[in-house]
């Protein structure tokens, strides 16, 4: 019998579940017994984050009393805030095995007192994980609605919650004042920062928001790659068929590690693509995997902390924005080009990691790598372009 009979993709992490590995047979380790918790008098309640002050929970049928603080269940702002806490909590459950990552959810009510929902990460510009689905109706904040020239001073902050309220005063500037903010709910505390502007726009700071097991996205999520290009899948993914999914892998590969410069500082990593492309070299697994992980760590430690930050700007001039820039510590590209290796890493670790097990990319494989290959290029066009030499 083989030694191994299950697989670790993530050897380092805290893991979940452990195994002891005798030459017979694969027996689990005991863990200890948590003590129970005292149930509730609303036991039909889950808290999604025991641990944490509760800003979110759920219920099965939420009355209108756990509503009370937005306005009602009914109302425009009800609905966005538990909109909000669904997705928070979606996102948070489908992304716990990836360190150091956090979420905020801000929920707006725009001119038309319409409730929207916006969602950002504290990687990147919003990064998205390996294996998450997105819910379609939670917007992202990096997307078309924020100008190029805005969005990397909102890169490497430390709170996504900062984030989000950074976003909702731009967006209220465009519309004049009239987009109002209803509340905003993090995996985190939210920030002295983040409170008082919440409190200068009257906005709800809540402390438990219930919501409808329905408000989860189900099978209506989608690709991350479909968040930063809605045809790139159809019209640059799926045409690549067979055998040339593997090159057009590598081809993404190598653009990611060439525009991250990552090979610089870590040139073994050249020599693991050469091997990749001949599908050998799965003995540089473990050594890529630990590249990437202390990458994504070192640039996670730039992140800038709110006390740094500073109060949130209210009324930001979209024109003159110097104000308001408080950069990484190295400069932005102290911390995004960490960034960067890390996803080219990323990329290095998938295709190593399938060399190993003897797999064949899929289309959803491909899709998953040309998501990370766009984290570091920042533009749908050049992945395209790249996919397209293999159609």
């Amino acid at each position: 019998m083989a030694r191994q009979a299950h697989f670790d993709p993530y050897p380092n992490m805290v893991r979940q579940y452990g195994y002891v590995d005798d030459e017979e047979e694969v027996v689990p380790v005991a863990k200890p017994q948590p003590k129970p918790r005292p149930v509730s008098k609303r036991s039909k309640h889950f808290d999604p984050f025991p641990n944490m002050v509760r800003q979110y929970g759920y219920a099965e049928e939420p009355d209108e009393s756990d509503y009370a603080a937005v306005g009602g269940r009914d109302t425009p702002a009800g609905r966005a805030t538990s909109r909000a806490a669904a997705a928070l909590a979606y996102l948070k459950r489908q992304t716990a095995w990836y360190p150091g990552i956090g979420w905020a959810v801000g929920a707006y009510l725009n001119s038309r007192n319409e409730g929207v929902c916006y969602a950002v990460s504290n990687e990147g510009r919003g990064y998205l994980p390996y294996g998450l689905r997105w819910d379609p109706e939670i917007r992202p904040v990096f997307g078309l609605s924020v100008p190029v020239g805005h969005s990397p001073s909102w890169q490497g902050a430390a709170n996504p919650a900062r984030v989000i309220a950074d976003h909702y005063e731009h967006q209220r500037h465009l519309s004049g004042g009239a987009t109002q903010l209803v509340t905003i709910l993090a995996t985190a505390p939210l920030g002295r920062p983040v409170v008082d502007m919440m409190r200068e726009r009257e906005a709800q700071q809540a402390t438990t928001v219930l919501f409808s097991p329905a408000l989860l996205p189900g099978d209506r999520r989608v690709r991350r790659l479909d968040t930063v290009s809605p045809t790139l899948f159809r019209g640059s993914v799926q045409p690549v068929q067979g055998r040339m999914r593997w090159e057009a892998a590598c081809a993404l590969a190598a653009s990611a590690v060439e525009a991250s410069g990552v090979a610089k500082q870590h040139p073994f990593l050249a020599q693991a693509l050469a091997l990749a492309r001949g599908k050998q070299g799965s003995e540089a697994n473990p050594l890529v995997r630990k590249t990437y992980w202390r990458l994504a760590a070192q640039a996670q430690a730039l992140r800038v902390e709110d006390d740094r930050a500073g109060a949130v700007l209210l009324n930001p001039n979209p024109e003159s924005k110097a104000e308001q820039d408080v950069l990484p510590s190295g400069g932005i590209l102290g911390y995004a080009k960490l960034f960067w290796g890390a996803r080219a890493c990323s990329i290095l670790d998938r295709l190593t990691d399938f060399v190993a097990r003897g797999r064949e990319l899929d289309a959803e494989d491909l899709a998953e790598l040309a998501y990370e290959h766009y984290c570091v290029v920042e533009n749908v066009s050049e992945t395209a372009e790249i996919l397209g030499r293999f159609s």
